[in-house]
């Protein structure tokens, strides 16, 4: 299977090019190597861990951008990593990394994000008329060739943006195909609800009223979640399916204004614009995912 762009963050050698590591070595002679270095150099890209220096998880470039259609595959963990988990999904399920990688790093995963901008994860036979998602069919069958040509992964987290997918049953039911699939060779999924949407304006909203944000631009719950999320709910009944729902997280905060959704929860910033969620408030969201894990994911060794 052809995967157009892999990027995996690794050290100099798992970087270059097996052909060109090789003609480096026989090239360069003086250059001294141990065996574990050999190793790291030769090994396939998708099946051995990879080490990192920091225990901090970072990927703030990893995703095919909105007007390319490459698939681009990042991949990094402890050397001793144990479960080999997938970050699966659009920007909303990247507003999420503030939280799952400090997860990984307490759980000792090996992680592996797979991510499009403005594009959900979509099963492709047939791929439904979402004309409006550029190159989203293009990725997706690349993102298919690949989960096909390596490992299963013991683990998908995925989130979409309920923005581009509108509650569409159509939709929903690609997405329910391409999880399936992943399901059938043995890989768990847990799929998160897409968050609440705020005032629309929220962004002038925070630098006009400041403190006094929430008296101005808190929306209601309905409003919120206008733009429906059917993609969790089309495989809630799937043997293998995790599925959270966080929109106590936003909505309902206040005693006193129990039905409205505020922009300001605890003097953090929840959104950074009118669709995803701030980092600040996501990492804020650590302990609920948390929960949310199937008991195998949080076994260390």
């Amino acid at each position: 299977m052809q995967v157009n762009r892999i990027r995996t963050i690794s050290n100099f050698f798992a970087r270059a090019s097996l052909m060109r590591f090789v003609a480096l070595v026989f090239v360069m002679l003086s250059i001294s190597m141990t065996s574990a270095d050999l190793q790291a150099a030769t090994a396939a890209p998708f099946h051995a861990p990879v080490p990192v220096k920091q225990t901090a998880f970072v990927f703030t470039d990893c995703a095919t951008n909105t007007a390319a259609k490459e698939l681009e595959v990042c991949t990094s963990g402890r050397p001793n990593a144990k479960l080999r988990v997938a970050f699966m999904g659009d920007s909303h399920t990247r507003q999420y990394f503030p939280a799952l990688f400090k997860l990984a790093d307490k759980y000792n995963w090996q992680v592996t994000v797979i991510s499009k901008s403005g594009c959900p994860v979509l099963g492709t036979k047939p791929f439904p008329a979402v004309s409006d998602i550029r190159f989203c069919k293009e990725w997706n069958k690349s993102r298919e060739s690949y989960l096909a040509s390596v490992k299963p992964f013991a683990l998908i987290i995925n989130s979409n943006s309920s923005f581009l997918t509108r509650g569409n049953a159509e939709i929903a039911k690609a997405y329910k195909q391409t999880i399936a699939k992943q399901l059938a060779r043995g890989t768990k999924v847990v799929a998160i609800f897409d968050n609440a949407k705020p005032d629309p304006g929220v962004a002038k909203c925070y630098k006009t009223f400041g403190a006094a944000v929430n008296a101005n631009c808190s929306v209601s719950k309905k409003i919120a979640f206008t733009s429906k999320d059917a993609q969790p709910a089309s495989i809630r009944s799937l043997p293998g399916v995790t599925v959270l729902d966080f929109s106590s997280a936003y909505c309902g905060i206040s005693k006193t204004a129990p039905s409205l959704c505020p922009p300001l929860i605890n003097g953090i910033k929840v959104y950074r614009d009118n669709s995803h969620i701030s980092s600040t408030f996501a990492a804020t969201l650590q302990s609920r995912i948390d929960a949310g894990l199937p008991s195998f994911a949080k076994r260390v060794n």
